[in-house]
């Protein structure tokens, strides 16, 4: 009997995506001043003989995606399986109070190669924010500066600079 396509299930696609999230530990359990005698000492001494605080806030994600599709080539006139991954990273850095970091990125294993990256970085002046964004790098190379009032009052308020990918000459 010839088979029509007519059966009670076809396999079309499968995903299997696996990721974890890193970060520093809390300051809850962080040592202070009062009850630490080496914490204490240390940040006296911070700048002068190789003590560094490295209790900076931090996060590291990944995640993993394998993608299987049945796709139908009219040529051959047979279903085919493709099959793709990637990877893609994220990361986040508390530098102080008032300065933040983060980076995003991945790699397609298929068209081997990086997708879009983006580093941005944020500061708090108080009454006003900066958000500083650049993709450095490919096809969407660009950056976007805003620096605005934080009151939602005079959320208009704000001053951007931006130099998008289109505008480049290349």
């Amino acid at each position: 009997m010839e088979d029509k396509g007519f059966g009670l299930a076809r396999f079309t696609t499968a995903t299997l995506a696996l990721g974890s999230n890193f970060h520093s530990k809390s300051k809850s359990g962080e040592p202070t001043p009062s009850n630490s005698e080496e914490y204490g000492r240390i940040m006296r001494n911070a700048g002068y003989n190789g003590y560094s605080n490295f209790n900076i806030p931090w996060s590291f994600n990944f995640s993993y995606q394998l993608s299987a599709n049945q796709v139908y080539n009219p040529v051959s006139r047979r279903d085919t399986l493709e099959i793709s991954h990637s990877l893609t990273l994220a990361g986040e850095l508390q530098i102080t109070s008032r300065w933040k970091a983060t980076l995003s990125t991945g790699y397609n294993f298929d068209d081997k190669a990086l997708t879009l990256t983006s580093i941005d970085l944020f500061r708090d002046l108080h009454c006003w924010q900066m958000h500083f964004q650049t993709f450095p790098f490919g096809p969407r190379k660009s950056f976007n500066f805003t620096l605005n009032v934080k009151s939602s009052m005079l959320q208009d308020l704000k001053l951007t600079r931006r130099r998008d990918y289109r505008d480049s000459p290349n």
